[in-house]
Protein backbone atom coordinates (compact mmCIF):
# COMPACT_ATOMS: atom_id res chain seq x y z
CA UNK A 1 0.00 0.00 0.00
CA UNK A 2 1.34 3.54 -0.64
CA UNK A 3 -0.15 6.81 1.31
CA UNK A 4 0.64 10.18 0.61
CA UNK A 5 -0.19 13.31 2.69
CA UNK A 6 -0.35 17.07 2.08
CA UNK A 7 -1.06 20.04 4.80
CA UNK A 8 -1.50 23.67 4.63
CA UNK A 9 -1.89 26.41 7.17
CA UNK A 10 -1.78 29.63 8.56
CA UNK A 11 -1.49 31.11 12.27
CA UNK A 12 -1.76 34.60 13.64
CA UNK A 13 0.28 34.82 17.13
CA UNK A 14 -0.01 37.58 19.80
CA UNK A 15 3.23 38.96 20.70
CA UNK A 16 3.46 39.41 24.62
CA UNK A 17 3.56 43.40 23.94
CA UNK A 18 0.02 43.14 21.42
CA UNK A 19 1.79 43.13 18.13
CA UNK A 20 0.95 39.88 15.58
CA UNK A 21 3.03 37.53 13.69
CA UNK A 22 1.75 35.41 10.32
CA UNK A 23 3.13 31.81 10.31
CA UNK A 24 2.54 29.20 7.51
CA UNK A 25 3.13 25.49 7.88
CA UNK A 26 3.07 23.25 5.05
CA UNK A 27 3.72 19.76 4.98
CA UNK A 28 4.48 16.73 3.17
CA UNK A 29 4.38 13.09 3.61
CA UNK A 30 4.33 9.69 2.35
CA UNK A 31 4.39 6.07 3.40
CA UNK A 32 5.01 2.77 1.42
CA UNK A 33 3.93 -0.64 3.10
CA UNK A 34 4.81 -4.25 2.01
CA UNK A 35 3.44 -7.25 3.40
CA UNK A 36 4.47 -10.52 2.15
CA UNK A 37 2.52 -14.03 3.22
CA UNK A 38 4.61 -17.23 2.63
CA UNK A 39 2.48 -19.73 0.70
CA UNK A 40 4.78 -22.63 1.65
CA UNK A 41 5.07 -21.92 4.68
CA UNK A 42 2.18 -20.46 6.67
CA UNK A 43 2.37 -18.38 9.55
CA UNK A 44 5.32 -16.78 7.93
CA UNK A 45 5.05 -13.32 6.59
CA UNK A 46 7.22 -10.22 6.27
CA UNK A 47 6.28 -6.69 6.82
CA UNK A 48 8.07 -4.02 5.64
CA UNK A 49 7.27 -0.43 6.36
CA UNK A 50 8.38 3.65 5.76
CA UNK A 51 7.26 7.00 6.30
CA UNK A 52 8.96 10.24 5.20
CA UNK A 53 8.05 13.89 6.39
CA UNK A 54 8.68 17.46 5.28
CA UNK A 55 7.54 20.33 6.96
CA UNK A 56 8.41 24.03 6.08
CA UNK A 57 7.31 26.61 8.57
CA UNK A 58 7.26 30.39 7.76
CA UNK A 59 7.35 33.24 10.07
CA UNK A 60 7.56 32.92 14.16
CA UNK A 61 5.23 29.97 15.70
CA UNK A 62 4.80 28.77 19.34
CA UNK A 63 6.07 25.09 19.76
CA UNK A 64 5.57 23.48 23.38
CA UNK A 65 3.91 24.48 26.22
CA UNK A 66 2.26 21.59 26.79
CA UNK A 67 1.66 19.99 30.71
CA UNK A 68 2.06 23.63 32.24
CA UNK A 69 5.11 24.26 29.93
CA UNK A 70 6.09 27.39 28.88
CA UNK A 71 5.60 28.11 25.06
CA UNK A 72 8.64 28.77 23.13
CA UNK A 73 8.33 31.26 19.90
CA UNK A 74 10.68 29.60 17.10
CA UNK A 75 12.16 31.21 14.14
CA UNK A 76 11.47 29.73 10.54
CA UNK A 77 12.52 26.30 9.83
CA UNK A 78 12.39 23.00 8.29
CA UNK A 79 11.77 19.74 9.63
CA UNK A 80 11.98 16.60 8.09
CA UNK A 81 12.55 13.02 8.22
CA UNK A 82 11.23 9.52 7.88
CA UNK A 83 11.46 5.68 8.93
CA UNK A 84 11.75 2.30 7.64
CA UNK A 85 10.71 -1.09 9.83
CA UNK A 86 11.26 -4.64 8.90
CA UNK A 87 9.42 -7.19 11.25
CA UNK A 88 9.20 -11.09 10.16
CA UNK A 89 6.37 -13.18 11.69
CA UNK A 90 7.51 -16.93 12.67
CA UNK A 91 5.30 -19.62 12.93
CA UNK A 92 5.81 -19.53 16.23
CA UNK A 93 4.22 -16.47 16.93
CA UNK A 94 7.61 -14.33 17.52
CA UNK A 95 7.59 -11.66 15.66
CA UNK A 96 11.55 -9.75 15.42
CA UNK A 97 11.68 -6.18 14.55
CA UNK A 98 14.26 -3.75 13.75
CA UNK A 99 13.17 -0.09 12.63
CA UNK A 100 16.00 2.71 11.79
CA UNK A 101 13.80 5.67 12.54
CA UNK A 102 15.38 10.04 12.22
CA UNK A 103 14.18 13.26 12.74
CA UNK A 104 15.76 17.01 12.35
CA UNK A 105 13.72 19.60 13.62
CA UNK A 106 15.98 22.37 11.66
CA UNK A 107 16.95 20.52 8.16
CA UNK A 108 18.89 24.03 7.61
CA UNK A 109 21.28 24.33 10.34
CA UNK A 110 24.73 24.10 10.30
CA UNK A 111 26.25 20.69 11.66
CA UNK A 112 26.81 22.84 15.12
CA UNK A 113 26.12 22.25 19.05
CA UNK A 114 22.92 24.01 18.56
CA UNK A 115 21.79 22.01 16.14
CA UNK A 116 19.47 18.50 17.33
CA UNK A 117 18.98 15.86 15.12
CA UNK A 118 18.10 12.10 16.26
CA UNK A 119 18.52 8.96 15.09
CA UNK A 120 17.01 5.83 16.83
CA UNK A 121 17.34 2.16 16.04
CA UNK A 122 14.73 -0.39 17.84
CA UNK A 123 15.59 -4.25 18.39
CA UNK A 124 12.50 -5.73 18.76
CA UNK A 125 10.51 -9.14 20.02
CA UNK A 126 6.92 -9.17 19.97
CA UNK A 127 5.17 -12.26 21.08
CA UNK A 128 1.01 -12.45 20.32
CA UNK A 129 -0.59 -14.65 22.65
CA UNK A 130 -3.34 -14.85 20.24
CA UNK A 131 -4.97 -12.27 17.71
CA UNK A 132 -5.89 -9.46 19.75
CA UNK A 133 -3.37 -9.83 22.40
CA UNK A 134 0.68 -9.65 21.94
CA UNK A 135 3.22 -8.47 24.46
CA UNK A 136 6.52 -6.44 22.92
CA UNK A 137 9.83 -5.98 24.35
CA UNK A 138 12.24 -2.94 22.61
CA UNK A 139 15.52 -1.67 23.29
CA UNK A 140 15.25 1.89 21.30
CA UNK A 141 19.33 2.89 20.50
CA UNK A 142 19.31 6.44 20.74
CA UNK A 143 22.08 8.43 18.63
CA UNK A 144 22.07 12.55 18.83
CA UNK A 145 23.75 14.98 16.37
CA UNK A 146 24.85 17.85 19.14
CA UNK A 147 28.53 18.13 18.79
CA UNK A 148 30.59 15.61 20.32
CA UNK A 149 27.54 14.88 23.16
CA UNK A 150 26.09 11.13 23.65
CA UNK A 151 23.28 11.36 25.89
CA UNK A 152 22.64 8.27 27.90
CA UNK A 153 18.77 8.26 26.95
CA UNK A 154 18.55 4.55 25.86
CA UNK A 155 15.15 2.78 26.23
CA UNK A 156 13.98 -0.47 27.19
CA UNK A 157 10.35 -0.48 26.59
CA UNK A 158 8.08 -3.54 27.55
CA UNK A 159 4.19 -3.14 26.68
CA UNK A 160 1.29 -5.49 26.85
CA UNK A 161 -1.73 -5.11 23.96
CA UNK A 162 -5.00 -6.17 24.09
CA UNK A 163 -7.60 -5.36 21.31
CA UNK A 164 -11.20 -4.76 21.93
Amino acid sequence: TFGADYRHGKLLIENSDGTTNDASRTTYGADLTFNYNNLFFPGDNLFLQGEYLFANNEGKTVEGGGCGGDPVVSEATDQGGYFIMAAYMTPWNLQPVIKYETYDPDVDAAATASKYSQDIITFGLNYFFNEKTRVQLNYLYKAEETGDIEYPNDEIVLQFQVAF
